[in-house]
């Protein structure tokens, strides 16, 4: 599946919430996914890793996003945002 005009964002309700329970997740248009219509808006369940294709994301449900391009709001306030949010899930363990 391909995720196009997305953005990273904080999935927890609770605006106190720890640090170590935050939870954060991607908002974009799908593409390619087996029961929703292309372009429909989702929010993924919280990424948990790289996917194992280039500039993929893999989330708790166990789906695989392409990151298509970011949201241009979102580019615009992080540039680089596609990059950076890859090297930031892959340095961490």
């Amino acid at each position: 599946m391909e995720l196009k005009n997305w953005a990273w964002v904080c999935l927890n309700q609770n605006p106190y919430a720890a640090p170590e329970t935050l939870h954060f997740g991607l908002q974009g248009e799908v593409y390619g996914h087996s029961t929703r219509p292309n372009g429909q808006p989702i929010t993924t369940s919280p990424v948990v890793g790289l996917g194992d294709v280039p500039d993929s994301v893999r989330t708790k449900s166990g789906s695989i996003y392409v990151l298509g391009e970011p949201n241009a709001v979102y580019e615009a306030k992080f540039p680089g945002g596609k990059e950076r949010l890859l090297k930031s899930i892959s340095s961490r363990k």
